[in-house]
């Protein structure tokens, strides 16, 4: 039998399925609401078509291929490898029109970090700016409400306040 080649996560994406799994965000409102985000917000005209393209057709691709990382991500079988990545690209970089923003840091490290905190013991596995769980334990990781303190880097998460708690409704 062979492997499964890892199913890979950049770090600041994995909040993006800490919302659909423990937000209870729907994958196409989630994918609505990171094109809302992008272009009614302050962000920079280059990002939006950096990220969506030029027109109405490069956005609906765009937005095609997001919800297939989402939906293959929450249809992994339990004992799929999914490895979270710092400063590397995945299916959500892969989904963006040019994509050149994803060269950038993004404190992905951050993210790895509260992964590996609330991973059940034993379950993972550590590389250089990676992390590598199984896809059951990564689901359970991202369905923790605790998961959502490693946004403020200012706040030490090991800390068990729950006024740290934040909900997405």
């Amino acid at each position: 039998m062979t492997e499964m080649e890892p199913f890979i996560v950049r770090g600041h994406h994995a909040l993006r399925l800490h919302q659909i799994l423990a937000g209870g965000v729907a994958v196409q409102e989630m994918v609505e609401k990171l094109h809302s985000n992008t272009t009614t917000s302050v962000t920079s005209p280059f990002y939006q078509l950096d990220v969506y393209g030029f027109t109405n057709s490069q956005t609906e691709t765009v937005k095609t291929r997001m919800t297939v990382f989402f939906e293959d991500f929450l249809a992994l079988p339990g004992d799929a490898p999914v490895r979270f990545v710092a400063d590397q690209p995945d299916g959500i970089c892969g989904s963006c029109f040019i994509g050149r923003h994803c060269n950038r840091d993004q404190d992905d490290q951050r993210w790895l970090d509260g992964i590996r905190d609330l991973a059940p013991e034993g379950t993972a596995t550590n590389g250089p700016k990676q992390l590598q769980l199984p896809a059951w334990a990564a689901r359970q990781v991202l369905a923790d409400e605790s998961f959502q303190v490693y946004m403020f880097p200012s706040i030490d998460p090991r800390i068990d306040n729950p006024h740290y708690r934040i909900t997405y409704r």
